[in-house]
């Protein structure tokens, strides 16, 4: 019998639930915390602050505290799947200059199975059931595709210092222009220092002067071109060359004709245009307000061009389109420091009778990597950068609108590195703020592999040391991942229309 004093009563009872619910809450928000902090390890030990002394935790006491293992794309099998297409498309020079993407693995093709989960992973979403964001953008390239038109159609990718170097956007003008016909590299500024390209060599005045949508120097209007910018020539004169490069697939080695971009309210222009030192044509571009277009024809087989310009004052120049008479084309668009907020500052009628003249049927957006990554909320940057689309899309209501989610960015911690805690945040402000504005949406936070992939792309050379930036082989692996995503919905959409 037990004594009175050590019976077992109900309110016994229910203290001794009551004191092993708080030790057991108590230990959970305690590991929890100690687990996040990295200070207590998967092995159960306790480290302290000053890394003198630990203390090691019961197995019993650990049953459930190993940490999650995230299941992260094995890179290499993207690179199988998606970066033979990306070689292939690069002048002979280029693949006897750059590392193979296939020789950094000997392993198989990846499986039917696998192949499947990558083509989800980069799939392009819509912001309803009826797919027809890109439905105007597949429409034009149906009619390429069947020999319906003659025209040239372009498409603007617009993004931050991603973008550099004719970065992505360079093989997806050469995948494109493979399939849906097309030469040239676009339209490139006349400034050598923020538009160095992969496509074209580029040599020039240095006394050109630079005035873009974003940073410090005041613009003295708001007429700016379609590379976010113009240019200006200091005193009376400024020239221009570009050279045929040998980095860079053979359809952006050819030219058919150019295109001089401008607007000039001030005074008549000679322009002059050389193929090596022979002048091929020689114009006067007369005053005016308006966005014009200068074309001239040039000869086939493209080395060298020089452009000159002569006046009492500058027109405001916006680039130079290197151009083939039909098919399509890709315009890179790198707007240095920029978080695609300041598409507003260029006059909307200039902006909308470009979009016109352009025939611009496709735009993409891509930013991120100048969006901060440690505020815990992103609506204001979300709400921003929708009006922006906005604006966009009523400058160029003819265009099909796709966005691209920011790519993963690491920080270092002290064993290793790691996805910034806010990106997750970012990709969904801008998902958010595409779908709204009835835009497409690309991923490329998960096409990479999701969280913590940035660290993967940086070990196999995809990628720079500033875990941010992609290095050439790497973006030409995004590059065809975009592209290879969109020939999928675009060969959906051909099957309902």
């Amino acid at each position: 019998m037990l004594e009175k004093n050590h019976q077992i009563t109900p309110w016994r009872v229910v203290a001794f639930v009551v004191y092993v619910s708080v030790f057991l809450g108590i230990y959970a928000g305690t590991n929890y915390y100690l687990t996040n902090q990295k200070i207590l390890n998967k092995e159960g030990v306790l480290y302290f602050a000053d890394s003198t002394y630990s203390l090691k935790i019961p197995n019993w006491l650990k049953n459930n505290r190993e940490e999650k293992k995230e299941k992260q794309t094995d890179i290499r099998k993207i690179r199988q799947q998606f970066g033979k297409n990306a070689q292939n498309n690069t002048s002979s020079q280029e693949k006897a200059n750059t590392t193979s993407l296939k020789s950094n693995t000997t392993d198989s093709l990846p499986s039917e199975k696998e192949a499947d989960s990558i083509a989800l992973q980069i799939r392009i979403q819509y912001p309803d059931e009826s797919k027809q964001a890109l439905a105007n953008f597949f429409q034009t390239l149906q009619t390429l595709e069947s020999n319906q038109s003659n025209e040239l159609f372009r498409v603007f990718h617009y993004g931050d210092s991603q973008l550099e170097g004719d970065r992505m956007t360079s093989i997806l003008r050469s995948q494109f222009q493979e399939r849906f016909g097309g030469c040239g590299a676009g339209i490139n500024g006349m400034n050598n220092n923020t538009n160095a390209k992969l496509s074209v060599k580029q040599e020039n005045d240095s006394r050109w002067k630079t005035f873009s949508v974003f940073g410090n120097i005041i613009a003295p209007h708001n007429y700016f071109g379609a590379l976010a910018n113009f240019y200006q020539f200091a005193d009376t004169a400024g020239y221009v060359i570009y050279k045929k490069s040998d980095r860079t697939h053979y359809k952006n080695q050819k030219i058919e004709n150019i295109k001089i971009l401008y607007r000039n309210p001030n005074a008549p222009v000679q322009l002059k245009i050389f193929e090596k030192e022979n002048l091929i044509a020689q114009k006067e571009l007369l005053p005016s307000r308006n966005f014009t277009i200068e074309q001239i024809e040039t000869p086939n087989n493209f080395e060298e061009m020089k452009i000159s310009f002569n006046s009492r004052k500058s027109p405001d120049i916006y680039g130079v389109a290197l151009d083939c008479q039909k098919g399509i084309t890709f315009d890179n668009i790198p707007i240095r420091g920029s978080a695609g907020l300041e598409f507003h500052k260029i006059e909307s009628n200039h902006l909308q009778k470009q979009a016109r003249d352009l025939k611009i049927r496709f735009v993409i957006l891509q930013f991120g990597v100048n969006v901060g990554l440690n505020s815990s909320d992103y609506n204001f940057y979300e709400n921003q950068f929708y009006k922006e689309i906005m604006y966009l899309k009523k400058a160029m209501p003819q265009a099909s609108f796709l966005v691209i989610g920011t790519s993963d960015r690491s920080y270092k911690k002290e064993n290793g590195y790691a996805s910034y805690p806010g990106i997750i945040k970012l990709r969904d402000a801008q998902k958010r703020a595409a779908f709204r504005a009835g835009c497409a949406f690309w991923d490329l936070y998960e096409a990479m592999g999701g969280r913590n992939s940035m660290p993967t792309w940086v070990k196999e050379g995809l990628a720079g040391k500033d875990y941010t930036h992609f290095k050439i082989e790497g973006a030409n692996l995004v590059g065809n991942m975009l592209y290879q995503a969109l020939i999928k919905e675009y060969e959906a959409f051909k099957l309902v229309n």
